[in-house]
């Protein structure tokens, strides 16, 4: 009877141990999931905001110029591409339009601001 009773003892553990290892690997999978929709979402929101701010430069004309604040954990590439601001990041890219092509984009850090200015019909961010 004791031997009956240790062996479904240990069946028992195994299934509930199976389960439990299943469930911190789906955990695990949604997260990284979450995570990279964040990120997605945190790279849409900075195009929008740059290209927003560009945009709004070049309407107000020639000698045109702000500051846009950039947040300090930046890991992406900022590109214009014809009349698109792309900011790629871990082999992906999301764009936002822009009002006209002629625009560049100079190196500037995050975590601070940076000046975006209409100069020789361009708008230079940086």
């Amino acid at each position: 009877m004791r031997g009956q009773l240790s062996v479904e003892f240990i069946v028992v553990s195994l299934i509930v141990l199976l389960i439990f290892s299943a469930s911190v690997f789906v955990y695990g999978e949604r997260q990284q999931a979450f995570e990279a929709s964040k990120k997605l979402l945190e790279a849409k929101q900075l195009a929008l905001h740059l290209a927003r701010t560009m945009n709004d430069v070049y309407l107000a004309g020639e000698g045109a110029s702000t500051r846009i604040f950039l947040p300090k954990p930046f890991d992406f590439n900022v590109l214009v591409s014809g009349r698109y601001l792309e900011l790629s990041f871990d082999n992906q890219f999301v764009d936002a339009p822009l009002v006209s092509a002629h625009a560049r984009i100079n190196s500037f850090s995050a975590g601070g601001f940076v000046p975006v200015a209409y100069r020789d019909e361009n708008v230079v961010v940086g």
